[in-house]
């Protein structure tokens, strides 16, 4: 005889109109917020009820800091279509610098992954930051598909930056390395890298594309980048040849 279905989640109570509904584990588990039905989900999106403060000021122009989050988040960041906005990363200081932007009264989280290492982590639960941050091209499921932002000029280089520390490497003797799992986000880098007089070299990896540099436009690179005393992964600069 075939087994009984085993009934793994629970029941809980649809947070716009308050109906009891049963959810498995492993939606409970991705999608902690509980609807009964996809129209109290959107009525549910428009309510004023964040807990956090949200810094939507900080959006409104092109600032250094704005540059460099945006590098952030296009490389280690998520986005859902429910308004959830996550970032990851093992290095504290950055996870605590997105945070500071955007809500600066939340706590961070310290959480182990499988492998038993420590990693950081900031989420919000918010629509109109959604609906903001896919205008800077953040999308969801962006791993494979996201595309090279139009950055403005005067804050291009805080962007690069950005990207760097979130997903880049600084090699022992200094060479710049950058992978991505969209090709069209690492074709656009290494145009932009051209067109801006260094001369990347690009290939693909089993599970990405990579764009790196050699020393000389890698220390380059390190100088316009870290030109300025703003906010940067220390231990990255450290390797860099400036």
């Amino acid at each position: 005889m075939p087994r009984p279905y085993r009934r793994t989640g629970k029941m809980v109570k649809c947070l716009q109109c308050g109906k009891i509904i049963y959810r498995p584990k492993w939606q409970l588990d991705r999608y902690p917020r509980s609807f009964c039905c996809r129209t109290c989900a959107n009525k549910f999106k428009g309510r004023a009820d964040q807990k956090w403060d949200i810094n939507f000021d900080f959006f409104v122009k092109w600032t250094p800091k704005l540059a460099y989050l945006i590098g952030l988040l296009i490389t280690d960041g998520n986005v859902r279509e429910t308004g959830q906005i996550s970032f990851v990363s093992k290095d504290k200081e950055l996870t605590e610098f997105v945070r500071n932007c955007i809500t600066p009264s939340q706590p961070i989280r310290k959480e182990r992954t499988r492998n038993n290492s420590i990693v950081w982590r900031w989420n919000i639960w918010s629509i109109p930051l959604f609906a903001i941050l896919q205008k800077f091209g953040l999308i969801p499921r962006k791993s494979k598909i996201v595309k090279f932002p139009i950055i403005p000029p005067e804050v291009q280089w805080h962007f690069i930056r950005g990207i760097l520390d979130g997903d880049g490497t600084i090699g022992k003797i200094g060479r710049i390395g950058f992978s991505s799992g969209s090709k069209d986000f690492a074709v656009g880098l290494k145009n932009f890298l051209i067109r801006n007089d260094l001369s990347p070299h690009f290939y693909q990896a089993t599970r990405s594309f990579c764009v790196y540099l050699g020393v000389k436009d890698s220390i380059k690179l390190a100088y316009l980048i870290y030109q300025n005393n703003f906010f940067c992964l220390q231990r990255k600069k450290l390797r860099a040849r400036i």
